[in-house]
């Protein structure tokens, strides 16, 4: 069970970090986006910051629960690091774009 957690956070990120960083392009491609509504809102950043804070909890409790001992440094790396990073540079990104 634990283990699909971990997928199922995986693949969870994929997605947010995908639509996280397409939503401009999408916005004018007219294409779905989960954040679409979020993203009028002065509030998207915060709200966005927040989902992650959250999936990736939930992400980091169900690895440590594993009986993971081979690469347990690389996948905490990933996600006490490695997420959070790609999060930051998509967002300074989107922040210059704005200037």
């Amino acid at each position: 069970m634990m283990n699909g957690m971990m997928n199922y956070m995986n693949l969870d990120f994929i997605y947010f970090i995908d639509a996280y960083e397409d939503i401009e392009q999408d916005l004018k491609k007219g294409t779905y986006n989960p954040f679409k509504e979020l993203y009028q809102t002065d509030q998207f950043e915060d709200k966005c910051k927040d989902i992650l804070e959250l999936m990736i909890s939930e992400a980091t409790m169900a690895f440590e629960r594993l009986p993971i001992i081979e690469n347990a440094a690389i996948i905490r790396n990933i996600l006490y690091g490695g997420v959070w990073n790609k999060y930051e540079l998509v967002r300074q990104k989107r922040l210059e774009g704005r200037k």
